[in-house]
C-alpha cells in the first residue's frame, strides 16, 4: 500500500501498490549480470594462463641468455689461449746475412766450386770468366 501525507502530517490517501511489472526486467538484468560474471571469470582465467605462459617464456629466455653468456666466456678463454705462444718466447733468429747483398751479381757457391775445379784441371783457362 502507498500512503500519502500532507504538510501537517495527516494521511490524505491510501493506495494499493502497483503490481510488480519489473519482474521480467529484473530477470533479464539478473541474466545479463550472470552472463557478465561468467565472461569476467573466463577473462580472469585467460589472464592467469597468459601470465603463466609469459612467466615460462621469460624463464626460457633467461636460460638461453645465460647459455649465450657462458659460450661467449668460453670463446674468449679459447681465443686468449690460442694467442699464447708455446715454448720459447724470444724473438726468432735473423736470417743469414749475405756479404754481397747490395750488388747485382748473383752468388752461386756451387758454380764457383765448379769453376775452381775446372781451372785446377786446366779444362777452363783462368781469364775465361
Amino acid at each position: 500500500k502507498t500512503i500519502v501525507v500532507n504538510d501537517q502530517s495527516v494521511i490524505t490517501e491510501v493506495k494499493e501498490a502497483a503490481p510488480p511489472q519489473d519482474n521480467q526486467e529484473n530477470e533479464e538484468m539478473e541474466n545479463k549480470i550472470k552472463e557478465l560474471e561468467a565472461q569476467l571469470a573466463e577473462a580472469k582465467a585467460a589472464k592467469d594462463t597468459a601470465e603463466a605462459k609469459a612467466k615460462s617464456e621469460a624463464e626460457k629466455s633467461a636460460k638461453i641468455e645465460n647459455r649465450v653468456q657462458m659460450i661467449e666466456k668460453d670463446y674468449l678463454k679459447m681465443k686468449e689461449f690460442m694467442e699464447k705462444t708455446v715454448g720459447d718466447k724470444s724473438e726468432p733468429p735473423k736470417g743469414p746475412a749475405f756479404k754481397n747483398a747490395g750488388k747485382d751479381q748473383e752468388i752461386d757457391p756451387m758454380a764457383q766450386e765448379a769453376l775452381k775445379y775446372f781451372r785446377n784441371r786446366n779444362i777452363i783457362q783462368q781469364n775465361e770468366d
